[in-house]
């Protein structure tokens, strides 16, 4: 009985506010439209709710921190693992040299969303991914959202 006296009550989550999935309105109001997806909160795991001690571990807005991560990861992105962390840092990082790339290309070098798309399309080695339909809409989506948010900001 005194385990549940000490129990630490759950707040709601800050990330999805509580619906357990983040939507396009959640990317939006924490400004992660370059970076997520709609789909299941992996900040509260989908239950809408966070032990508080976790807003002091983890930024709600952490573009890392996301359901494609393990769980393992998640922990140790917790725990301030070194590691975790620097790949945190890495994948800020690259994320952000792409958005400037395609902003580059699009901006400064006069080439259209098509352009850019072939582009990459062409200097990846991993010929799955030059062939794949799928991720080339993916992609041209993404330089599109790329391009629009710079051009509305």
């Amino acid at each position: 009985m005194s385990s549940l006296l000490f129990k630490k009550s759950k707040i709601e989550c800050p990330r999805c506010i509580g619906k357990g999935h983040v939507d396009i309105n959640d990317i939006k109001r924490l400004n992660k439209e370059l970076y997520w997806l709609p789909g299941k909160c992996a900040y509260c795991n989908g239950k809408g709710k966070v032990n508080p001690g976790l807003i002091s571990k983890v930024s709600p807005d952490s573009s890392y921190y996301t359901v494609s991560l393990s769980k393992d990861e998640r922990r140790r992105i917790k725990q301030k693992d070194q590691f975790a962390l620097e790949r945190a840092n890495n994948y800020n990082k690259q994320v952000e040299n792409f958005i400037k790339q395609i902003e580059y290309l699009y901006f400064a070098g006069g080439l259209d969303v098509q352009q850019i798309v072939d582009f990459y399309m062409i200097s990846q080695p991993n010929e799955d991914f030059v062939d794949d339909e799928g991720r080339k809409v993916e992609l041209i989506d993404y330089i599109t959202k790329v391009v629009d948010k710079r051009t509305n900001n």
